[in-house]
């Protein structure tokens, strides 16, 4: 992590949250301290992130919910975002493990 949100760059520290993908109580010892084992998320971002609205699929790309609404996803500006940098292999393992266990796909 950067010091800045992994998708919207912002730098603000206020506005941001570390989110973690593979939640604490689901993780090893060895993932706890795996720095893959996290994102650095605006607060909007993680807050849709930890709730399953929104995930990331291989290439870094927001995949979101449908049950998040065409309205609030247009006026979240979210469709076409992507995380900045190509997800790592380790990175794809937990975001494969949050799509497969959090996302709320419908």
């Amino acid at each position: 992590m950067d010091g800045k949100c992994a998708v919207l760059q912002i730098q603000k520290r206020e506005l941001l949250r570390a989110s973690h993908i593979k939640p604490w109580r689901d993780c090893t010892n060895k993932e706890r301290l795996d720095g893959d084992s996290g994102l650095l998320l605006s607060a909007h971002l993680d807050a849709l992130f930890d709730k399953g609205l929104l995930t990331f699929d291989d290439e870094g790309q927001i995949k979101l919910s449908k049950s998040l609404s065409e309205d609030d996803a247009e006026k979240l500006q979210l469709k076409g975002k992507k995380l900045c940098e190509p997800p790592s292999i380790r990175l794809k393992a937990y975001l494969k493990f949050h799509r497969e266990k959090y996302f709320r796909a419908a």
